[in-house]
């Protein structure tokens, strides 16, 4: 979306539907002659050559004084080069600048209307208009602007910046200020670039100028190494030496320990020998060795993945044939401990956890959890064993030790406790104990029980709840068991997916969230529907109103599914986190195993431009584990992607793809590969899916795909001049999804390629709109 409102923008001065696909031209159309009269006049004045270069002589210096902040000077050589050449387009520009420099709108106002006079362009037009534009602005939202800059918030910032000066960008005075904010913004990086290139194109662009526009070069690894050349050009010139050797410096870092920058080392230290930083920045690229894992963490990992995908025996197989090598392995240990408590072994966990521990105490945080979750069963057992025995006492007394343990849903517990009040003839504390329970587990068939046993104990029989119902959930709806709701909710969850209007699913279920308000999956769907509705944050409100209320395994799920969906990995963990070890289901640990994965390729990802060797590793490592999704592997992807590492992108899909060959992973990672701009890989992947062994949803995903493959090579061609073939590329699009607002806007931009920048607009309009 981001990149779609972007390119509206840059459209709004140009850029809509209605019309038919053979409106486009096939070839380039031919840009129309310019205006006889003032060909006239220019060869007219281009007659005294010397006066021509002396009124051009003048006209540069004056924009020297201007980039110098001398604009009292700028003013006087600009008359001087209107004296000799009245309608001189450039020294009327010139003059009109320096007026509004010297707050003076009124005589800058003149110059502007003398310039349609003189025979001006529309496009020299549009400069005299953004002169005068410049005196408009407004100064407290710019200090705003420049306050996010330089707290960082690049992005923020960028936003702000054009919201300022809107389509017709900025006035030549805030130019390179504007261009070289948006080019720090990752979102505007290349918009930035490319108008910071224009104006060191200029032949009278300042050294601060250029010093902009190479320090910018130098952000993306693509064109880092011009940069950096440009740079040491430019620490040559004594004006601007200090400032274009830091920049060529910090440049320098953003390579980390790749062993490509120890020639670009070698030539800074030629010119700067004594620079201490960069001398242990060579020092570090030089010792940096690669650390491949070692066979027996790989092992482990992969005992951890079968853990994780739910594969108890296998995972216990590989644990133990790990613990037969090295009986103290801490994480084998561990392993084998989480292993035995998904079995409800909880006296052998609690053991190999123990040892755990005792092989690496500095670890302990780790597996403290599990440890607790293991003597926390083992103590319900022995309670429940005390109230069959009549031990009433020797039940309390061990249940408030479990109370204590760090566990996240203690139902059980609390409930017992309620019996346990019950039976020393305390129903207010049993009842107390059981709402408790309840709290936590709503539904809980032992706390209702107690519950109403405890109010009528009271003499409070007519308070007494009625039963609610229980369900399985459908065939196809997330695992976790153990919901309440009505049959009636999942009728009408099964309606709601049968349809293809959003609005209809909205309002569908939000009838039924009323009739079933504590239903986890009902509230996801309808979350999800209001999300296609552009309503995200709405449906998240009606997500996290459960959570706060209904602390169940089920709920934390959901709510964890919706955040992964939306993009917030790290409230999707948090909530994973509450669901006890005990509880979590196969779907849930897989979530938990995705959400990790997750965490490391971020982390990893962190370490490429300090220690590329080690991160590449860990990032093909992560690549190679099964994931019938493919969201991790499209995750490496986008991480080697936004490191401009485009062969790791490449390794990283051919791996995944020999040990994820499920539809659902061919689409994610061909995703990820359009992202990193491997567009021919992509396409090789999205060819070869059978689309008759897709569901409904997976040719939805791949139909988007698709889409997007074809805007990407239309925008290609287009850019390289060649209009007709873009649209060829682009029809299949065009034809499927008309009204798709993404392949709206790469039809504009074929009509802007084409030189027709009224249709452009019109198309723009019209998405806006």
């Amino acid at each position: 979306m981001k990149h779609r409102v972007a390119s509206l923008v840059l459209l709004a001065t140009l850029a809509a539907p209605g019309l038919t696909l053979a409106q486009l031209p096939l070839t380039p159309a031919v840009p129309a002659a310019p205006n006889p009269a003032p060909a006239a006049a220019s060869e007219a004045a281009l007659s005294a050559p010397s006066g021509n270069a002396a009124v051009t002589l003048l006209v540069r210096q004056g924009q020297r004084w201007l980039n110098e902040g001398r604009p009292e000077l700028a003013i006087l050589s600009a008359e001087r080069a209107l004296s000799a050449e009245p309608n001189n387009i450039d020294a009327l520009l010139l003059a009109a600048r320096a007026d509004i420099a010297r707050n003076d709108r009124t005589a800058a106002s003149a110059y502007v209307d003398r310039l349609r006079s003189a025979g001006a362009t529309p496009e020299q037009l549009a400069r005299g208009d953004a002169i005068l534009r410049e005196a408009t602005i407004d100064p407290a939202a710019l200090e705003a602007a420049r306050e996010l800059a330089r707290e960082g918030h690049l992005d923020e910032a960028a936003a702000r910046y054009q919201s300022l000066f809107g389509p017709g960008g900025p006035p030549p005075s805030y130019a390179r200020e504007y261009f070289q904010v948006l080019a720090s913004a990752p979102g505007t990086r290349a918009l930035g670039e490319r108008g910071l290139a224009r104006l060191a194109a200029s032949p009278n662009a300042s050294d601060t100028t250029l010093l902009a526009y190479d320090e910018a070069l130098t952000y993306a690894p693509a064109t880092r190494a011009e940069g950096i050349a440009r740079l040491a050009a430019l620490a040559e010139r004594p004006d601007i030496s200090g400032e274009a050797q830091a920049a060529w410096k910090q440049a320098l870092g953003f390579y980390g320990n790749d062993p490509a920058v120890l020639p670009l080392l070698d030539a800074y230290l030629r010119r700067f020998p004594g620079d201490a930083d960069v001398m242990r920045q060579q020092q570090a690229v030089r010792t940096a060795q690669p650390s491949p894992p070692s066979p027996a963490q790989l092992a482990s990992q992969a005992a951890y993945a079968a853990l994780n995908r739910g594969s108890l025996g296998a995972s216990e197989k590989q644990f133990n044939q790990i613990l037969a090598t090295n009986p103290n392995d801490p994480d084998a240990l561990a392993g084998l401990g989480i292993v035995r408590l998904r079995q409800n072994r909880a006296a052998d966990a609690k053991e190999l956890l123990q040892r755990a521990i005792a092989a690496a105490p500095d670890r302990a945080a780790q597996w403290t959890r599990a440890l607790d979750a293991a003597n926390y069963a083992l103590e319900l057992a022995s309670a429940r064993s005390a109230l069959r025995q009549g031990d009433v006492a020797a039940a309390d007394t061990v249940l408030h030790q479990a109370m204590n343990r760090d566990v996240e849903d203690k139902a059980d517990a609390e409930s017992m406790l309620g019996e346990v009040a019950l039976r020393q003839g305390n129903a207010a504390e049993a009842e107390q104990d059981f709402r408790a329970a309840l709290a936590r587990r709503p539904g809980f068939a032992p706390a209702v029980a107690g519950l109403n046993r405890a109010l009528r104990a009271e003499g409070r029989a007519a308070e007494v709840p009625p039963q609610r119902l229980t369900y399985a959930p459908r065939k196809g709806a997330p695992a976790g068991g153990g919901t309440v709701s009505t049959s009636a909710a999942n009728e009408a969850r099964a309606e709601a997916a049968a349809l293809s209007d959003p609005a209809a699913q909205v309002a569908l279920l939000s009838k039924a969230m009323n009739a079933s308000p504590n239903d986890p999956w009902l509230r996801l769907d309808l979350a999800r529907a209001l999300r296609r509705l552009g309503r995200g944050a709405e449906g998240r409100a009606i997500m996290e109103e459960l959570v706060a209320r209904q602390s169940t395994p089920d709920t934390f799920y959901a709510a964890a599914l919706l955040a992964q969906e939306d993009g917030r990995s790290a409230d999707a963990e948090a909530l994973m986190n509450r669901i006890p070890v005990t509880r979590l289901t196969p779907d849930m640990a897989r979530l938990q195993t995705r959400l990790r994965r997750q965490q490391e390729v971020t982390n990893a990802a962190a370490l490429l431009p300090t220690a590329p060797f080690e991160a590449r590793q860990r990032l093909l490592t992560l690549a190679a584990q099964p994931d019938p999704t493919g969201g991790i592997a499209a995750d490496v992807i986008r991480a080697f992607g936004n490191a401009g590492d485009r062969a790791g992108a490449d390794q990283a899909a051919r791996t995944a793809e020999i040990v994820n060959p499920e539809p659902s992973a061919r689409i994610a990672i061909a995703g990820a590969l359009l992202a990193a701009g491997l567009d021919a890989s992509a396409n090789a992947m999205i060819a070869e899916l059978d689309t008759s062994r897709l569901t409904a949803a997976q040719r939805r995903d791949l139909a988007a795909l698709r889409i997007e493959a074809d805007v990407r090579a239309s925008d290609l061609l287009n850019e390289h001049g060649d209009q007709a073939a873009a649209f060829e590329r682009l029809r299949p699009a065009l034809l499927s999804d008309p009204t798709n607002p993404d392949v709206q806007v790469a039809l504009a931009r074929l009509y802007q390629g084409a030189k027709r920048p009224v249709d452009a607009m019109r198309i723009a309009e019209a998405v806006l709109t």
